[in-house]
């Protein structure tokens, strides 16, 4: 331990990203400590909940979720503070609603209480950033179907069963459907002193997002989720955030 900490902080799509944070943090020489505040299918965004129970039985509770979490980062003052989510997924589909009120109506990206979210989530981070700690917001990975390895098989039906694997999708098209959160984190971003990373910058080429490894083997377990052996070799855009600066 070399006496540094990074807090990791989000969803499932913080989690996938733990095996290239081992490989990292696994080698000879000092390392920083590590800790992992996450939470399937909650995003780390203030005043929001979801409807439904987690894959568990238990109800979500992603304010509550979110409050303890800041409060323990807020606390432990580390030296870094990562946020990742697959931020759009939350916004595009009608599963959040705000705590506040008795009203548990979903919110669309353009309502108010979101809004007031990603207000609040500004505040919380620039109160981080007072603290000393650094924050880094990292955007989605891209996601479609085609990164599905069932995808990859072909279907039963006449014709699905000559179709070839989708071996890239547009990278264009992503950034279409990513856009309003990436829009917002990046102001976010910029209004608190936090820094943004974009897993699209590092795992796209110019025009197209490759759904496989050169060897044609998947690189999604499923449409949105890193395979481990994906994110232990590829996933280099974390890197800094662990190394000192």
């Amino acid at each position: 331990n070399n006496g540094r900490t990074v807090v990791f902080f989000g969803d499932s799509h913080m989690e996938h990203y733990w095996p290239r944070i081992v490989e990292l943090n696994g080698g000879s020489g000092s390392h920083p400590s590590i800790r992992f505040l996450t939470n399937d299918g909650c995003p780390p965004l203030p005043g929001l909940t979801r409807s439904g129970v987690r894959w568990d039985g238990v109800p979500y509770r992603c304010d509550v979720y979110y409050r303890k979490a800041m409060n323990e980062i807020a606390r432990s003052k580390p030296d870094v503070a990562v946020l990742a989510a697959f931020w759009e997924s939350y916004l595009e589909s009608p599963v959040l609603h705000a705590v506040e009120g008795s009203s548990a109506r979903p919110l669309r990206r353009d309502d108010a209480r979101v809004e007031q979210s990603f207000s609040q989530l500004e505040h919380d981070l620039a109160a981080l950033r007072a603290l000393g700690t650094k924050v880094y917001i990292v955007l989605s990975n891209p996601t479609a179907p085609a990164f599905d390895p069932h995808s990859m098989f072909p279907g039963r039906l006449p014709g699905e069963q000559r179709l070839k694997p989708v071996t890239e999708i547009e990278k264009a098209d992503f950034l279409r459907y990513a856009k309003p959160a990436a829009d917002r984190l990046r102001r976010v971003a910029e209004n608190a002193g936090a820094t943004v990373i974009d897993p699209v910058d590092f795992m796209c080429g110019e025009m197209t997002c490759p759904t496989v490894n050169p060897d044609g083997t998947p690189i999604y377990s499923d449409s949105q989720h890193m395979r481990a052996s994906y994110a232990r070799t590829r996933a280099k855009f974390l890197d800094r955030v662990l190394l000192k600066q």
